[in-house]
């Protein structure tokens, strides 16, 4: 099931790619993100990461999910969760995605890498 915001993360990255590459900006994309959860958290989730760990913008380096919850609006009591810990379905796809993942790190890098542009 495909869903509204999964074309959303696509049409952003391509736009801020396309936007570094027409200034000819080199260098390399770190984001952060996250999906509340409704019926679409668990599509956005696997669309998501299959995207970034198979390859489709390569020019992105890192990710962070915004592992979160909280509250909207304190009038209407509206709140957004976003936590992979509370869904058997997106805790599933980050251990396919995230945990079997040779090439993910999953500490801080705390020493200065140097990226050769091809």
């Amino acid at each position: 099931m495909r869903c509204e915001a999964e074309f959303v993360l696509k049409a952003v990255l391509r736009r801020a790619i396309f936007r570094l590459e027409s200034a000819h900006i080199l260098g390399q994309i770190v984001c952060e993100f996250g999906t509340i959860d409704d019926a679409h958290q668990a599509a956005w989730t696997k669309a998501a990461l299959s995207d970034l760990l198979g390859g489709r913008w390569p020019r992105v380096i890192g990710f962070s999910w915004w592992n979160a919850a909280f509250e909207n609006d304190p009038l209407t009591g509206g709140w957004s969760n976003m936590r992979v810990q509370e869904s058997h379905a997106v805790r599933a796809i980050f251990r396919h995605y995230v945990g079997a993942e040779r090439t993910v790190i999953s500490r801080p890098i705390t020493r200065l890498v140097t990226v050769k542009e091809p």
